[in-house]
């Protein structure tokens, strides 16, 4: 099968596995060959593509998605697509049945592609995983994305790292979350959602029994956003993993947090390290994991969950109790 045109020298690795072969075409500094196309293997299920790509290589890349047999991983990185590239990826789209994994990074599609792209979902089903990290996605893009979310009924994980839907963006993913029945794993890092996104994704949980992994990492959320979230952890039994690392989230937002842990019978995991937490809000996380028997990990500054106090020992040795099953 015709693959990709090549901006630049590339050098080819294409590795066995149980379930066909990995194939990776990275930047290189080899052979001169500027120009020219390659056979992709019919049994390639993986394919990554690290490295700038001509456009005409984005035509043969939408062709590839719609008539390779197998292919069910896509990874492009650094490959500069812009809205061109991933509007001929979603047209692909439309006519693939295979494709779980799609992952694009660190390419400027921007609002157009992520639209392009949402729109390939409406006759797309067999897309589980869907990654656009560092896309340049702005309010506009992500609303796309919000509506796809609101009628998709396969997407399980969807990742947006280091764009800029903000709040407008936030709160359009918070409305979809209240009637989308499949996604279980929401990841938004690096983009400033704020207390106020923050907030409306967490009212949005208060009716979404399908979500188990939040990670909102990165996102300048303070006290009222982190409270916010406490509450939803009081009547919410489906999340099991919350990541809140990076933020700016001092001591009364920690004890909103702690005291939902004294009722919450579902969170497993909570990432709290990197923010403004002082040995109160330490003190009320003590307490609460004292009659918590579900987190199994709870993720701390290094120096304040080892500092040797009453508060540290007393959490580490209900982690502890957690992890091994004991009432």
């Amino acid at each position: 099968m015709k693959w990709f045109t090549t901006a630049l020298a590339l050098s080819a690795a294409i590795f066995a596995t149980s379930e066909g072969r990995r194939c990776f075409f990275e930047e290189g500094s080899g052979r001169g060959i500027s120009s020219y196309s390659r056979h992709l293997p019919d049994d390639c299920t993986q394919l990554t593509l690290e490295g700038p790509l001509e456009e005409d290589a984005h035509h043969q890349l939408g062709m590839a998605l719609k008539d390779h047999p197998g292919l069910w991983s896509l990874i492009l990185r650094n490959n500069t697509i812009g809205h061109r590239g991933a509007a001929t990826i979603a047209k692909g789209l439309k006519a693939n049945t295979v494709l779980a994994h799609l992952e694009i990074q660190n390419n400027n599609v921007g609002d157009r592609g992520a639209i392009a792209i949402a729109d390939a979902f409406k006759t797309n089903t067999a897309v589980t995983d869907l990654v656009l990290s560092n896309t340049g996605l702005g309010p506009r893009g992500v609303a796309a994305l919000a509506e796809m979310l609101k009628v998709t009924t396969t997407l399980e994980r969807l990742a947006l790292n280091g764009n800029e839907m903000k709040i407008s963006g936030a709160t359009a993913i918070a409305e979809a979350l209240t009637v989308n029945t499949c996604l279980s794993s929401l990841i938004i890092t690096s983009d400033p959602i704020g207390d106020d996104g923050a907030a409306a994704i967490a009212e949005a949980l208060k009716d979404n029994a399908k979500l188990l992994t939040l990670q909102l990492a990165g996102c300048e959320i303070e006290d009222f956003g982190a409270s916010s979230l406490a509450e939803v952890l009081k009547v919410n039994t489906v999340l099991s993993r919350l990541g809140l690392s990076n933020n700016k989230i001092g001591d009364i937002g920690t004890t909103a947090i702690a005291e939902a842990l004294k009722v919450n019978i579902g969170l497993e995991e909570l990432h709290l390290s990197n923010n403004g937490i002082g040995y109160i809000g330490v003190a009320a996380l003590s307490r609460s994991m004292k009659l918590n028997r579900n987190m199994v990990e709870l993720v701390l500054d290094e120096k304040k969950l080892n500092d040797g106090s009453a508060s540290s020992k007393s959490i580490l040795a209900s982690l502890k109790r957690n992890n091994r099953g004991e009432l």
